[in-house]
């Protein structure tokens, strides 16, 4: 009679699976996130609806795909077979979620419903995240089985071996990947060390079908990878991506994703999806309205800071008031200006380096509380906390911090969406809550409705008695060269029925100070973002504000 014999992993192979599920995790994860945000243009919203989409169908895999492949007569291959499944899938989504756009018939730049990215999501990261998910549950049962050990012995050990995997997969992405590697390089990377563990596990099946098929999966990532396969799927990935345009650059840094598009000699630069910078054009009415205002509402500019947004423009009409001697310019990404340096043009180059400025590469909020300077403008050149990163220059404690930066006579200088047109009640409701904080600081605010809002403030009261005729004087003193500010302009802009009416258009907001811990502006802000992208989810959203943590807090106990 034949004794049927059953064949179990060994310690070490099953162990280094376990350690790459967890690495494989954590990369997948947050690779996927990251190609996710550049196609919706993320925001703190997207974010969530992303995770939340990895986290129920992890479980879903493993409680339900994991339990069903628990109870084969074949665990080991079957392992195999997942696990080869995850790491053709996740390729495979990063090409599947740069060409979401196309699919969907959205241009660059377009933004997306709340439906959108739910569903969208959920397709994109289903063939990935479901295997992964039943690879834990299942990866426990056989631990237990290479060891003679019952399965709930084997969890905690099982659990401890996935997150050591995890850590070092989320250093090695940060330091070792992201800098120098393209998504879909990662991707390969990640392929090749799941199907190299494969061998590993079959060891007792070397001649079996799933041995030799993995075998040649091996083979095939690892030909792609190491050819010249990976650059060729990432540049046609890039290419539908951005639906033919021409792409002049895509790369990544640990901050985000940066492309730059050029068209005629015009480039633009964006950020996680988001245009950030205009060159060698830049976009006229914003820069001259946001530097020019401000700087000819204070006598003498000597000290200028501008926190992000300063290169393309903002820089070199700072630089055209002669009292300038310097400008203090903060930028997170020192990969943007690297990009902007190679692409933008002389005249970009010139603006940095001259030598009034000084770049630093570092958070604007730290630096502000680091530099030993005093200014006579501090400018924000970030124009919407659409998430808790920005968020952090537009909060009551950086206000503060600021305030204690600027010189006797100096203004702080901050835009916000607006309109001349109609202010909807999440824009008003925006706008309200900045200026309430604004309001707990500084006792002098000049607000400059427009397309963006414009708001002055100072603990001087010389902010508020600026008049057009005023900064028509100061203009020609200095002898700006300007193509849009001309006394006529300055007279319509600066006009008190625009002020008037944006004091009306405020009736009945909602106020609420934003502060660190309590980033009121942020929901304001995706209440707005909702508003235009989910009209039909307006009233189910509003009512979100008036949730706290203590209506939620019974349902987690």
């Amino acid at each position: 009679m034949q004794v049927l014999r059953v064949q179990h992993p060994g310690h070490l192979g099953m162990t280094l699976a376990i350690w790459v599920m967890g690495f494989s995790g954590i990369v997948a994860q947050v690779l996927l996130l990251r190609e996710l945000l550049i196609v919706f243009s993320g925001n703190e919203l997207s974010i969530g609806i992303i995770l939340a989409n990895w986290l129920v169908l992890e479980a879903a895999g493993s409680f339900l795909l994991g339990k069903k492949i628990e109870s084969s007569r074949k665990k080991l291959e079957a392992y195999v077979l997942v696990q080869t499944i995850f790491s053709f899938a996740l390729p495979l989504a990063v090409y599947w979620t740069r060409s979401l756009r196309g699919a969907i018939g959205a241009v660059p730049g377009e933004g997306f419903g709340l439906s959108v990215i739910f569903y969208s999501s959920l397709l994109l990261l289903l063939p990935v995240s479901l295997p992964h998910g039943a690879l834990f549950t299942f990866g426990c049962r056989l631990y237990a089985e290479a060891h003679r050990r019952p399965a709930s012995w084997a969890v905690g050990r099982v659990y401890l071996y996935e997150t050591l995997g995890t850590i070092v997969g989320g250093i090695v992405l940060v330091y070792f990947m992201v800098p120098y590697l393209h998504s879909v390089r990662i991707a390969l990377i990640v392929a090749l060390l799941n199907l190299a563990v494969c061998p590993m596990l079959l060891k007792p099946f070397r001649q079996g079908i799933i041995s030799v098929g993995t075998s040649a999966a091996l083979v095939a990532v690892g030909y792609v990878l190491f050819g010249r396969g990976a650059d060729q799927v990432h540049r046609l990935s890039v290419k539908r991506q951005w639906q033919c345009q021409k792409v002049v650059y895509y790369g990544n840094s640990i901050y985000g994703n940066i492309a730059v598009l050029e068209k005629e000699g015009q480039y633009t630069f964006f950020s996680n999806g988001v245009p950030v910078v205009a060159a060698p054009v830049p976009d006229i009415a914003f820069v001259e309205e946001f530097v020019h205002i401000p700087m000819l509402s204070h006598p003498e500019p000597k000290e200028v800071l501008i926190l992000s947004g300063g290169a393309g423009g903002v820089i070199r009409e700072v630089l055209k008031h002669p009292t300038v001697r310097r400008i203090d310019y903060a930028e997170l990404d020192p990969m943007l200006l690297k990009v902007v340096r190679r692409f933008a043009g002389p005249a970009v180059r010139s603006e940095l380096d001259d030598p009034r400025v000084h770049v630093h590469n570092m958070d604007g909020r730290l630096f502000v509380r680091r530099s030993p300077h005093e200014y006579d403008l501090i400018f924000i050149g970030l124009r919407d906390p659409s998430n808790l990163q920005v968020n952090r220059l537009f909060t009551e404690e950086f206000f503060l911090s600021a305030e204690g930066k600027l010189g006797r006579r100096g203004i702080l200088v901050l835009g916000l969406p607006g309109s001349l047109t109609y202010i909807s009640e999440e824009l008003r409701d925006l706008n309200a809550c900045i200026l309430k904080t604004l309001e707990a600081v500084y006792p002098h605010i000049r607000i400059i409705p427009g397309d963006l809002n414009l708001y002055l403030t100072s603990p001087s009261p010389e902010v508020s008695r600026v008049t057009p005729s005023l900064l028509a004087s100061r203009m020609r003193e200095r002898s700006l060269e300007v193509s849009l500010l001309t006394p006529g302009y300055l007279r319509y802009r600066l006009h008190r029925r625009w002020l008037d009416w944006f004091s009306t258009s405020m009736e009945g907001a909602r106020g609420g100070n934003n502060e660190d811990f309590a980033p009121l502006a942020v929901f304001r802000s995706l209440s707005h973002w909702n508003a235009i992208f989910a009209p039909s989810l307006r009233g189910w959203f509003g009512r979100l504000e008036g949730i706290g943590l203590g209506h939620i807090f019974p349902f987690l106990l």
